[in-house]
């Protein structure tokens, strides 16, 4: 099931996307569940990282739909992101919160389809990607984008993923060759770091997964920088 939230102040264009999504599960046999906001400070407000795709309106009371994402983007770096507005230009700016689509009001359910279809397809291809861990006695498949961050500890490798710790035989420099191709980050010689789980980065802290970790001081400056770019959508 797609969960999708939908941010907007006005009652009709709110209207009009919730029946697009209907008419789209319909059509394609996907199940979605919507939800909606009508201003951006009531969605950062205990914001937790559940939606698959969320619908940002430009023009938003209080506080805009582009300084909503930005904010956004520190407590969730994965959800899909696609802005509503009334005019194109407004493009060139999503792409630093790594935005993945615009539609441009009046819409039109082709164009809302086409879209909407892109971002179902970034997510099932996020889905499929799985990543197999050796442990004692054989084998563990997880989702790549479960795998919240990895740490090495003695003579051990531990997977923190969603809901467990996996205890692993593997070294942390064979897992460092396997996740730094998609997108994990070294910001400690005892850690490997998914940045789609990074809420926080203050000082040689980072918080990932609700967990802190410190960054080792010479890998400080580096690990700033692949994640400033990844964040700018260039890593």
């Amino acid at each position: 099931m797609l969960n999708v939230l939908i941010v907007e102040d006005d009652d009709r264009d709110a209207a009009l996307l919730e029946g697009y999504l209907a008419r789209y599960s319909q059509e394609k046999g996907v199940e979605i569940h919507t939800e909606r906001h009508t201003q951006a400070l009531s969605l950062l407000e205990n914001y937790r990282a559940r939606f698959s795709i969320i619908f940002m309106d430009i023009e938003l009371p209080l506080m805009n739909g582009m300084e909503a994402a930005k904010k956004l983007r520190k407590l969730d770096n994965s959800v899909c992101l696609i802005f509503v507005a009334n005019m194109a230009q407004f493009a060139c700016e999503g792409y630093g919160v790594d935005a993945l689509d615009f539609v441009i009001k009046p819409l039109s359910y082709p164009d809302f389809s086409m879209k909407f279809s892109r971002a179902v397809r970034r997510i099932d291809t996020e889905n499929e990607q799985e990543y197999t861990i050796k442990v004692a006695g054989g084998m563990r498949r997880v989702r790549l984008q479960d795998i919240k961050y990895v740490e090495v500890d003695r003579h051990f490798v531990r997977y923190h993923v969603e809901g467990e710790v996996i205890e692993s035989c593997d070294t942390l420099a064979a897992v460092e060759d396997r996740l730094r191709p998609v997108g994990f980050m070294r910001c400690a010689k005892s850690f490997i770091i998914n940045p789609r789980y990074v809420t926080r980065v203050e000082g040689m802290e980072i918080t990932v997964g609700g967990d802190i970790i410190f960054i080792s001081g010479n890998r400080r400056r580096s690990f700033l920088q692949e994640f400033a770019a990844w964040q700018s959508g260039r890593g």
